[in-house]
């Protein structure tokens, strides 16, 4: 009888092993199509692979390997090896940990302008994470299918964050670790090898991405995210007289998915910017704004990321949001980027819901 339910234990034991790792592998799945579907196209190069793997019971590494790749600064030209960047994730069952940001997974020192000697990568303060919406430490449930996706989709974010450090190039207000001008001469190529070489050129003439005029306005677009939100950021392409509009009715406008003049692809469009997971965000948005202007105990806060990346812009809460418009700090918050060979204007705003 002992012997049975001993092997009774040892069955049931195994089940549970069985069950944690099918949660556990189910979860670097979602994160794989979420890396494939989005972020290889915007973050990283095409031929970047993503890999995990156990490193003890409840403890999981994940990473990617980075392409060689070339950062331009002032039309000189770098190269850089490849790379594996990753991170460590605690797991218990109904929920993960990051335990700390991505860093270099490499045997030897990586000599990068934004790496220390310890292979960890510097990302100039918490200010990112916030602007990411990952906080280390955190347990993130996976208890349910959205929440998988969730984590999933942070896990991608926290990845490829340290990708975008290292193919980012910074202008002269970021201060690097080390000088990529002076320290990495001997990386240095001429033009017609970079541009030969069949590598990825990362760089611009400067960080700063200020514009005052709009060539194009089709090519104008916010960004509306929210911490209370979770994941999903709201992108609509907007007309540049949204610039003018008090900032209450631009962010109705963002939280209403359905079609218009510049966004036919909404309607009815499962693969448009606004997916039915998107739609549901838009009303939190929507009921979250609503509460903080009607509500003495809530708060709705409007903020912008900064031209540099480096700061977020107050823009107003609750009645101020009907008097302050995007126009009014326009060369403070109005970006230029470069995605995809084509030029595009974006704002990026924060709606957070707080209390007062």
């Amino acid at each position: 009888m002992n012997e049975i339910k001993k092997l009774e234990t040892v069955i049931g034991t195994e089940d549970v092993k069985l069950n944690e790792e099918s949660v556990i592998e189910d979860l670097f799945e979602q994160t794989g199509n979420f890396f494939n579907d989005v972020f290889i196209k915007s973050r990283v190069g095409p031929n970047t692979k993503l890999n995990h793997k156990k490193i003890s019971s409840n403890k999981y590494s994940i990473s990617i390997d980075l392409e060689d790749y070339i950062l331009k600064k002032n039309d000189r030209y770098f190269k850089f090896d490849k790379v594996t960047i990753g991170l460590d994730i605690l797991f218990d069952k109904e929920s993960i940990q990051f335990l700390r940001a991505t860093k270099i997974k490499l045997g030897k020192k990586y000599d990068h302008p934004f790496v220390f000697n310890d292979n960890s990568i510097c990302y100039g303060g918490g200010l990112r994470w916030r602007l990411v919406g990952v906080d280390f430490g955190k347990k993130y449930s996976i208890k349910t299918d959205e929440e998988k996706n969730n984590a999933a989709w942070k896990t991608c974010l926290v990845l490829t964050e340290g990708a975008k450090v290292l193919h980012e190039v910074h202008g002269d207000q970021v201060i690097p670790v080390n000088n990529l001008m002076n320290r990495f001469s001997d990386r240095e190529i001429c033009k017609n090898k970079a541009e030969l070489s069949g590598l990825i050129i990362y760089g611009a003439e400067s960080s700063t991405k200020k514009t005052q005029e709009l060539p194009n306005s089709s090519n104008l677009y916010i960004r509306l995210d929210g911490a209370f939100a979770n994941k999903v950021i709201l992108a609509k392409r907007v007309p540049e007289t949204i610039l003018s509009e008090p900032l209450d009715e631009v962010i109705r406008y963002m939280c209403n998915p359905t079609s218009d003049e510049l966004n036919e692809e909404l309607e009815d469009n499962p693969s448009s910017c606004y997916t039915e997971q998107e739609v549901s965000t838009a009303k939190l948005f929507q009921e979250a704004f609503d509460e903080g202007i009607n509500s003495p105990n809530k708060s709705f806060e409007v903020q912008a990321i900064s031209v540099d990346g480096n700061s977020l812009i107050y823009l107003g809460r609750d009645a101020d949001l009907k008097t302050v418009t995007l126009d009014s700090k326009r060369s403070e918050i109005l970006m230029e980027e470069h995605i995809d060979e084509g030029n595009y204007n974006l704002i990026d705003l924060k709606g957070t819901y707080v209390s007062c």
